[in-house]
């Protein structure tokens, strides 16, 4: 039996070869993966040893080979590829464990030029993984370290099962298209006007209780960009559906004022303001959306684009809150926050980067920061009432209302430039003229710059 390994994800590579090795399998590697298997005392037959030809251009060919892939891809109960793989010398390779070349993290790093992001584009990696997958009937393969324990365990056994092959070359080709996809959007980042196409690769963080009704199924996926994956929940029960649903409208709500000099509050209820308001700091904030609508905010989720204190913790304390969301807790707070058992505490990192890696995620409108309607499949756009990305320059205006619908201007300043996050009816108060308020649309707040009180109209 032979298998091929080539990882850049070298976890539990050295103790898989060597229980590969002592269930009497013959290790094939190139590269880095087969010096640090030498330098473990592993044995190893070099893959140019295999295909009589030696690597070249800086290891960009090296595994695209018939004696390679023909190892892979021959059938072995088809006699005319049994045939072949005796005409042409080649040895059936039974396992395969690659992992590809580590794009997304090289162009996550800051000055990374174009020609570094190309180089880490792996070729001979998803060819081997394709080959693999599509053979999998008779070739084992795996993308993914954590699953070397399983697959052991089936070689142990001498019994590996039909599910568990194509359960792992399913696995494959998702890991290849999200790869893929992840090339595409570096590519086209800088690209004008509208993509030809999105792909989104998602990943599933958690399974939820439930979803939006008890009798519903879900689940929250992120994509691997800066957004709801790196929520912290630093209190209180497990997160539900509809909460993750009111964190992502609430977080949206009040990102177009980080990094100002001003605190912005959010209160949301499924998905709708109770009111949104700014403030010299926090608890001025918190006050003045709460007054906008008291009794709605009952049961709610509150976001701050800035540190939440012990000054708001504290005025926080009357009100039954579902979830808080800031990007940080000072101790004094968090241990007063804690107070209450049922209070979801949740960290995220500051609006503005969560805004700016939805410009760099998927190219011009599906953000990161929307992940977690990742969980219902579809992910939000933000535009502007002119048909551009929101936000463009800075989008604060003196203007400390927030009122609108997705296509109109927010607030009494017609210079505020925003679409709403999310889907909202329109009624006569989401025109941008703000003639009243109702449930169903955005509530409005009076100029905080005038230093007038909120109130439910404006």
């Amino acid at each position: 039996m032979r298998a091929l390994l080539s990882v850049s994800d070298k976890r539990g590579l050295v103790d898989f070869a060597r229980e590969l090795g002592a269930l009497g399998w013959e290790i094939v590697s190139t590269g880095g993966t087969a010096e640090a298997l030498r330098h473990a005392g592993v044995p190893v037959v070099p893959v140019e040893q295999v295909t009589g030809f030696p690597e070249m251009m800086d290891g960009r060919v090296k595994t695209l080979h018939p004696k390679v892939h023909g190892g892979l891809l021959a059938r072995r109960h088809h006699p005319g590829d049994r045939a072949a793989l005796a005409q042409h010398g080649i040895t059936p390779i039974d396992l395969v464990a690659v992992n590809l070349y580590p794009f997304r993290e090289t162009v996550a790093r800051p000055g990374v030029t174009l020609e570094q992001a190309i180089e880490q584009i792996d070729i001979g990696g998803p060819s081997m993984l394709r080959s693999a997958a599509k053979n999998h009937q008779d070739v084992l393969v795996v993308v993914d370290p954590d699953d070397y324990p399983v697959v052991l365990d089936a070689l142990r056994s001498q019994d590996v099962p039909v599910e568990l092959r194509r359960a792992l070359a399913a696995k494959v080709f998702a890991h290849t298209a999200a790869y893929d996809a992840a090339i595409h959007r570096y590519l086209t980042r800088d690209a004008p006007g509208w993509p030809e196409r999105i792909t989104l690769a998602l990943e599933r963080r958690q399974e939820l209780r439930y979803g939006e009704n008890p009798h519903q199924a879900a689940a929250l996926y992120a994509t691997e960009e800066p957004g709801i994956r790196d929520l912290q929940q630093l209190h209180g029960k497990e997160l539900s559906f509809n909460n993750l649903l009111d964190v992502d409208a609430a977080v949206l709500a009040v990102a177009p004022w980080s990094g100002s000099d001003r605190a912005a509050c959010a209160i949301i209820k499924h998905t709708t303001p109770c009111g949104i308001a700014l403030g010299r700091s926090p608890a001025e904030a918190y006050t003045r959306a709460l007054a906008t609508d008291r009794t709605s905010a009952f049961g709610s989720v509150i976001a701050f684009n800035v540190a939440l204190d012990r000054a708001t913790a504290d005025a926080m304390r009357e009100l039954f809150v579902e979830v808080v969301v800031a990007p940080a807790f000072p101790d004094d707070a968090l241990a007063a926050l804690r107070e209450k058992k049922n209070l979801r505490v949740v960290r995220l990192p500051p609006p503005r980067l969560l805004l700016k890696s939805t410009a760099a995620g998927t190219s011009r409108g599906c953000g990161a920061a929307s992940s977690c309607n990742s969980a219902r499949g579809c992910s939000r756009w933000w535009m502007s009432p002119a048909g551009g990305w929101s936000p463009s320059g800075d989008p604060l205006t003196p203007s400390g209302a927030t009122c609108g619908s997705p296509g109109w201007p927010w607030g009494p300043s017609s210079r505020t430039r925003f679409s709403s996050p999310g889907t909202k009816r329109r009624s006569a108060s989401a025109r941008g003229r703000c003639r009243g308020w109702t449930p169903r649309s955005w509530p409005c707040t009076r100029r905080a710059s005038r230093g007038t009180t909120p109130s439910g109209r404006c």
